[in-house]
């Protein structure tokens, strides 16, 4: 797994083989702004779209921007492609404000909802997007 793209918010890896693309959320993103919030989000996205992979893994555990009503609505309105197979999502389980954003994502998301789990552990989520052995 090699990292695509790095700055004080996330960092974005990819794995050709196992055509894996991973980001990583991280704490700084408690004095994200909003406009800082979309463009991450779309910078994820499009790493999606350039190297196409099977599979995502979006480990939220130190996220710390405040997810609003908005953004759902928002973040639904730019993931409308079903382009990967399956998403893990990484999350804290302490975290349960963020936890019920994520799950009411999924709920009004019909393409994101049916090919996506929550775990706690990166483990369990490797487990289950098959590749244990990364």
């Amino acid at each position: 797994m090699r990292v695509v793209s790095i700055n004080k918010y996330q960092v974005i890896y990819y794995d050709k083989e196992n055509q894996l693309l991973k980001s990583e959320w991280l704490e700084e993103t408690n004095k994200m702004p909003l406009i800082k919030f979309r463009k991450e989000a779309e910078r994820c996205l499009n790493f999606i779209l350039k190297f196409k992979p099977t599979t995502a893994l979006i480990d939220f555990t130190t996220f710390n921007y405040d997810f609003t009503k908005n953004d759902i609505v928002w973040f639904n309105a730019i993931h409308s492609s079903d382009i990967v197979d399956k998403v893990a999502v990484i999350m804290s389980p302490s975290n349960i404000e963020f936890s019920k954003n994520i799950e009411e994502v999924l709920n009004t998301n019909s393409i994101l909802n049916k090919k996506t789990q929550i775990f706690s552990t990166e483990y369990e989520s490797m487990e289950w997007l098959g590749l244990t052995k990364v």
